[in-house]
């Protein structure tokens, strides 16, 4: 049986903020206090199994963005060489139980279908940090880990704005979207299987019509929730336009895993014909509820 905790008590055991710039990280010691056995999160949710940082925690590459609650990791060595700073480590995922006030679980997880699992059964991640030349890891640790959800919350992609602040806690205006996290392509976390909806005669308030649903994209689990059969449900509200497009998703009940963005990436490829006022197409905000289950 999997056990949640509380959002209060996660944040406070799990995501406590291990790690400071104004303490210096320049021995293996200090390092390993502040790193080792413990879970973050990735500030830039990046994807990939060997990841490259500058002295000052920039990534080398330009690699692809995870779902933030695909982007945790737990550290597990670290080694201190002359050439810089190396970390083994497994990458995380959460579990969010928004019927528990957001409740979180930490799972080990893999990313990708083919991934090679480590012992723990999760992706094995490796970190190379080049030095700098104070010696002092502690900025570039800064840039690369975040410790708790919160934290990373003003940078999440803007359909996690709604949800950051009812089920993390987060009640700062958001960063300014050059600032924001771009967050991963939808189009991979939508299944080519599509289906065509009853076009139906429309629920009919007074001179006014609600959408109806004509034709749309079924969301697939990610590898991550198949592989741990992980059944969830996911509440999008979103914005049906006047020509039966789909815009403004915002999260409004999340369930982690990378399901969140399966869910989003779906309701952005539905078509409806849109809902009328008065004979005259009407842009109408509406929600749906999105079920995961592994049959």
């Amino acid at each position: 049986m999997r056990r949640f905790f509380s959002l209060s008590v996660a944040l406070l055991a799990l995501f406590s903020l291990t790690g400071s710039s104004a303490v210096a990280q320049s021995t293996e010691a200090a390092l390993t206090k502040r790193l080792s056995g413990r879970q973050f999160l990735l500030r830039g949710c990046w994807q990939g199994a060997n990841l490259w940082f500058t002295a000052d925690g920039r990534p080398l590459n330009d690699y692809p963005e995870l779902p933030f609650t695909l982007a945790g990791v737990k550290i597990d060595h670290i080694k201190l060489l002359k050439n810089g700073l190396q970390l083994e480590g497994h990458r995380m995922g959460l579990e969010i139980d928004a019927k528990a006030r957001g409740a979180i679980r930490w799972v080990p997880i893999l990313t990708l279908a083919e991934a090679p699992a480590d012992r723990s059964g999760a992706e094995p991640l490796q970190f190379h940090i080049s030095p700098p030349s104070s010696g002092d890891y502690a900025a570039a640790l800064d840039a690369i880990f975040a410790d708790s959800v919160n934290d990373l919350a003003p940078r999440l992609p803007i359909y996690w704005q709604t949800a950051a602040t009812q089920f993390f806690g987060h009640n700062e205006p958001p960063l300014p979207e050059a600032s924001r996290l771009r967050g991963p392509d939808l189009k991979h976390y939508a299944s080519l299987g599509t289906f065509s909806g009853q076009d139906q005669n429309q629920t009919t308030s007074g001179s006014s019509t609600q959408p109806t649903l004509l034709s749309g994209a079924n969301p697939d689990f990610t590898p991550a929730a198949r592989r741990l059969k992980y059944a969830a449900v996911v509440i999008v509200r979103f914005t049906v336009n006047a020509d039966g497009s789909v815009s403004k998703p915002q999260i409004a009940q999340p369930a982690g895993l990378g399901l969140d963005e399966a869910a989003v990436a779906a309701v952005l490829q539905y078509r409806f014909r849109p809902g009328m006022v008065n004979g005259k197409p009407q842009a109408t905000e509406i929600g749906t509820a999105i079920r995961f289950q592994m049959h």
